[in-house]
């Protein structure tokens, strides 16, 4: 076997399987801004998210330094990143079932918030930043919107 026929076997075999990006590389996807606070913030934080995990692949989460049980969770689901961050951890992996019930049934912190979580970030089309009090969402996951 000559070498270019040895490289397009190798080539064609790791190109099998491979789909295209959601989110087109230097594409500026444009996100909403919404601050979740007063009656019924909670359930709409719930709502954003579950609809925000159903279509994601990837997440990260940031847990500060001395947030043990949140970063005990996320670890379960991902591993450390290198991020530089100085105050805390970023934990990344794949979004799965098993993920997105463990974000969903998390009870709401004592203080201000809906989640643990200090910031999640799904893909790049989601936001949830300051435990769930401030989102950054692609309008596609607002509700009532039929782009997806």
């Amino acid at each position: 076997m000559g070498w270019e026929e040895e490289l397009r076997e190798g080539l064609s075999g790791a190109l099998e399987g491979l789909r295209p990006n959601k989110i087109a590389p230097n594409t500026a996807l444009q996100l909403e801004y919404l601050e979740l606070r007063g009656e019924g913030a909670g359930r709409r934080w719930r709502a954003l998210t579950q609809r925000a995990l159903a279509q994601a692949e990837t997440f990260e989460i940031h847990c500060w330094n001395g947030e043990e049980e949140p970063l005990r969770l996320a670890l379960a689901f991902g591993t450390r990143r290198e991020s530089g961050w100085a105050y805390g951890t970023v934990v990344a992996g794949a979004v799965t079932p098993a993920f997105s019930r463990m974000v969903l049934d998390q009870p709401a912190p004592a203080e201000e918030g809906y989640t643990p979580f200090f910031n999640l970030f799904l893909d790049g089309s989601f936001q949830s930043c300051h435990y769930g009090t401030e989102m950054y969402c692609a309008p596609g996951l607002l509700e009532g919107s039929t782009k997806r």
